[in-house]
C-alpha cells in the first residue's frame, strides 16, 4: 500500500470521526430539528394564530375565534380531533408536528310552538347536526300533554317527539306542542 493510500485513509477516518463527534455535541447542545406548522380552518370567517417554525420540547398555542352561525368544534390533526380547547397549548413532538385545522360545525336554530295550555323549554337553543335535543313539558293545572312534534325549516312535514327528545337535523326545527284538558277524558 502506498504513503497516498494510507493519508487517504486516514483522511477519511478523520472526517467520519468529526461527523460522529459534531452530531453528538449537536446533540448534547441541544440543537434540535425545526417543524413546520400549519393552521387552517374549514371556514373562511374563521381566524387562528399559533402557526410556524418550532423544535422539538417548544411549546405551540393554538387560538381561533368565535364566528356566528357555527361552533368550534376542536383542533383536528390527521383526521382526529386533537383538542377540544380554544386556546389549545401542547409540547411539539415529532409525532404531533404537522398540519392541524380549526374545525366548526353549523349551528342551527331551535324556536317552540306552544298553546295557551301550557309551555315547553328547549335546551340547548342553538344546536349542530346529531346533538340531542331535550324538552321539557309545564302542562297548566288540569292539562296534558297531547301532541309533541317538530318539523325542519319551513317543512310541513311533522316528526313525532318520543320521550321529550329527539336528534338535530340539518336545518332549523320548530317544535310544536299541543296540550288537552285532563278533565275531558272518558
Amino acid at each position: 500500500m502506498g504513503k497516498s493510500s494510507v493519508w487517504k485513509i486516514i483522511t477519511l477516518a478523520i472526517v467520519i470521526g468529526v461527523l460522529i463527534i459534531g452530531g453528538s455535541i449537536g446533540m448534547g447542545l441541544g440543537i434540535k430539528r425545526s417543524y413546520s406548522i400549519e393552521v387552517a380552518s374549514n371556514i373562511e370567517e374563521a381566524q387562528f394564530i399559533g402557526g410556524g417554525s418550532y423544535k422539538v420540547g417548544d411549546k405551540v398555542t393554538f387560538e381561533t375565534n368565535k364566528v356566528d352561525g357555527y361552533r368550534f368544534m376542536g383542533w383536528k390533526f390527521k383526521s382526529i380531533i386533537a383538542s377540544i380547547d380554544n386556546p389549545y397549548t401542547f409540547t411539539l413532538s415529532k409525532n404531533n408536528a404537522g398540519s392541524y385545522l380549526a374545525f366548526y360545525e353549523r349551528e342551527y336554530n331551535l324556536s317552540k310552538v306552544e298553546d295557551d295550555n301550557g309551555e315547553i323549554s328547549l335546551s340547548p337553543q342553538k344546536a349542530v347536526y346529531g346533538e340531542e335535543i331535550t324538552i321539557t313539558i309545564t302542562p297548566s293545572q288540569g292539562y296534558e300533554i297531547q301532541h309533541l312534534y317538530y318539523a325542519e325549516g319551513d317543512s310541513y312535514e311533522y316528526i313525532d317527539i318520543e320521550d321529550n327528545k329527539f336528534y338535530m337535523p340539518r336545518n332549523d326545527v320548530t317544535v310544536y306542542a299541543t296540550f288537552k284538558s285532563i278533565n275531558n277524558q272518558g
